[in-house]
């Protein structure tokens, strides 16, 4: 079933039990009407009393308290206790301080939870390049300043020095933040000539760094230009006359008559989406063939830099997207490829994640467009491409399930292009693992083993909105037992990978071991190869040994362990990495021979490096110079046996690691070494299998022998 087969309080229940499921869920509400909303409080209700303080610990979880709050969908107590950890998950970390939170008012009932969250997303976005308006003062001031500790925030006049120290609490209160631009200085301090009403008023809105009501919008605009260069009688005339003249206009003029993203912006009516409470949630435009030659003209011209502006025209191509045909939608988004940084001219793997921003940042009601306007800018190869160095919000979107034949392929080209990576990131591994039943591949699922979940967690100096996913996969790898079993499951027994890509994970002191104990309680498996020994040096120790002794060998056998083991780790390993790679590209079938060799040959040569390294870890080695025979027979001598039928036996009993029947090397730990072990020269001994003997001699090593077996 989909999505929308799913009623909003369905989702939630499949929420209760399974976290998957949000994502889902966050769309819904999204899209949901306020009617909807309130009527699934009691379920929503249950949801966050069996949360309680994991929405401290998710980001989605988080986000989704804000949002309800945002609506006033709920307000108990054990809500407030929720938004309270959400302020907390959300807010920027030089902002989190006792003083800070407690401002917000998310445990203080006298404050309406909507209230709290618009405080919220004044904090969200405060920075110290910002300049805040004061209501009490009625001015606008710089933020040179900001104290979490103290819970306070500097500022000083515009075009002034000094400064003074204001509480965050009153600043959130009674005062509105806004992005420092050229446009919104041209407002804020009108030095040359005063813009128009229109112009004050979009310009606010734009750079606001939070919702500003229509009548605050007013009283700020007439703080700035009242005395000082309108009277307040001119001043009301000039901004009563807006209305009539911004009607005027727009019957005249549509949104193909932009001149520029923010009057394109504008004049599609894209803020009527955001209103809240509003159940809009689509805009529908006449993209007739005058309108498409208009705007092609206009995106042929435009010039971006400015963010807001990105972002502006990611969401004004989304509602072009959904209101036009695909032959005039790819001519007239035709002429923004290279002109805006997310849509680059050339598409290629590891792309500066920055100039990617805007796409990551598109709010999940955009992204359907979004991803039908980019379909038309790039051939198949180059959007798929794009959309796998995108944050999985987007990648669920981009290749979620569907009917089309076109997004069918698109998800196989997909797969095909995530088995030729050399390494996955953390969006690759979650995805994967989130849609590996659609996948319905082993190869592909394969990938995501533990050393490629342990470089993605590793990669560092990500924009924030591929951090999350970097935080969703190790609380993936930490938390949940379904991503272990996962993991567990892809290394097809081959439990020393586990181990050495553990290893590689930069983790706080730890965290491997939390790992390993909670992969051994759902595979008996890991847990038998964890006790038996191996693993110890990600436990902090020596492998316990059996033996009351270690074991005895020669120097020789000694370093032909090691030199096998180096082999294997510099050598055959890495030769086995290319061959599963090759393997791979031969396709994803049902009997992909030369996949399944090569996979096996991998956990050969992992249990066998497993087995070098544990046996290295506790033998000791000897060059048998100072055998002491006078207590009986030990290994690094020449025995001579006699049976009871006149028959003889001859043999160097040597270190555990020394056998070689063609040369006569007995180990002592063989059935035979083990019985005339500690025997002396008339003693009678009993070889199972083979019979009685009386050891007739005993000597030392023949000294070129004892060399050789030295290494000398």
């Amino acid at each position: 079933m989909k999505l929308e087969d799913f009623s909003l309080t369905e989702i939630i229940e499949l929420v209760k039990s399974n976290d998957e499921a949000l994502d889902d869920l966050c769309k819904r509400v999204n899209s949901a009407t306020l009617q909807d909303l309130r009527a699934a409080a009691p379920a929503f209700e249950e949801l966050f009393s069996l949360w309680m303080d994991q929405v401290a610990s998710s980001t989605e979880k988080a986000e989704l308290c804000i949002r309800l709050a945002e609506f006033s969908v709920l307000d108990s107590m054990g809500f407030r206790s929720a938004l309270n950890y959400a302020v907390r998950r959300l807010l920027p970390p030089f902002l989190i301080s006792d003083s800070v939170v407690k401002s917000l008012g998310a445990l203080d009932g006298s404050v309406g939870v909507r209230e709290v969250a618009l405080r919220m997303k004044k904090l969200q976005n405060l920075r110290t390049t910002a300049v805040i308006y004061q209501q009490k003062t009625r001015q606008f001031c710089r933020i040179t300043g900001i104290d979490s500790r103290l819970g306070t925030i500097t500022i000083a006049p515009l075009n002034g020095t000094g400064g003074v120290s204001l509480p965050i609490a009153s600043a959130i209160l009674n005062s509105y933040f806004f992005e420092v631009t050229q446009d919104l200085m041209k407002v804020v301090d009108p030095q040359l000539s005063i813009p128009t009403a229109a112009e004050c008023r979009v310009s606010l809105k734009r750079h606001a760094l939070s919702d500003v009501p229509d009548d605050k919008l007013k009283e700020i605009i007439q703080s700035i230009l009242v005395p000082n260069y309108q009277s307040l009688e001119k001043f009301n005339l000039w901004w009563d006359a807006v209305p009539s003249q911004s009607s005027a206009a727009s019957s005249k003029r549509s949104f193909a008559d932009a001149r520029s993203v923010l009057e394109l912006y504008t004049l599609l009516d894209m803020a009527s989406l955001k209103e809240k409470g509003k159940e809009k949630t689509t805009i529908s435009v006449n993209l007739d063939d005058t309108a498409v030659a208009k705007l092609t003209a206009l995106f042929g011209r435009i010039r971006m830099g400015q963010p807001k502006d990105l972002q502006m025209m990611s969401e004004c191509i989304s509602v072009l997207a959904e209101n036009g045909k695909g032959d005039q939608l790819a001519s007239m988004f035709k002429p923004l490829r290279g002109r805006i940084s997310f849509w680059p001219a050339k598409i290629t793997p590891g792309m500066d994640l920055k100039s990617l921003e805007p796409l990551a940042q598109t709010g999940v009601r955009y992204l359907p467009g979004l991803k039908e306007a980019t379909k038309l800018v790039y051939t198949p190869e180059e959007f798929v491409t794009l959309a796998l160095q995108l944050p999985i919000r987007c990648m669920n979107v981009i290749f979620e399930e569907s009917d089309k034949e076109t997004d069918r392929e698109i998800l196989e080209l997909a797969i095909r292009k995530i088995a030729d990576m050399k390494s996955l990131n953390s969006d690759h591994s979650l995805w994967i693992w989130k849609n590996a039943a659609r996948i319905k591949s082993d190869i592909i699922c394969s990938l995501v083993d533990m050393e490629a979940v342990a470089a993605a967690l590793n990669q560092t100096n990500l924009p924030r909105e591929w951090i999350a996913s970097q935080r969703d996969l190790k609380k993936a790898l930490t938390e949940k037992a379904d991503f272990q079993k996962f993991l567990i499951r892809n290394a097809d027994g081959d439990i020393p990978s586990i181990i050495y890509g553990l290893q590689k994970y930069r983790a706080q002191a730890g965290e491997h071991q939390s790992i390993m104990v909670k992969m051994s309680r759902i595979s008996p498996e890991f847990k038998d190869y964890i006790e038996s020994g191996a693993g110890s040096k990600l436990m902090g120790g020596r492998a316990a040994v059996q033996q009351e002794t270690a074991p005895v060998t020669s120097n020789a056998s000694h370093k032909r362990l090691e030199d096998e083991l180096q082999n294997i780790i510099n050598v055959q390993i890495p030769q086995n990495a290319a061959a599963v790679a090759l393997a791979r590209s031969f396709g994803d079938l049902r009997e992909n021979a030369e996949y399944d060799a090569a996979k096996e040959q991998r956990r050969f040569l992992h249990r066998r490096r497993a087995e070098l390294e544990k046996t290295l870890s506790f033998i000791d080695k000897t060059d048998f110079s100072k055998v002491d025979l006078s207590h009986g027979i030990v290994p690094g001598c020449f025995i001579r046996l006699a049976g009871n039928s006149g028959n003889t036996r001859e043999f160097y009993l040597l270190g555990a690691w020394d056998g070689d029947p063609e040369r006569n090397f007995i180990s002592y730990k063989t059935k035979i070494g083990e019985a005339v072990m500690d025997h002396k020269v008339g003693d009678v001994v009993t070889i199972p299998d083979v019979g009685q003997f009386t050891v007739k001699s005993v000597e030392p090593l023949p000294e070129d022998l004892r060399k050789e077996l030295a290494g000398e």
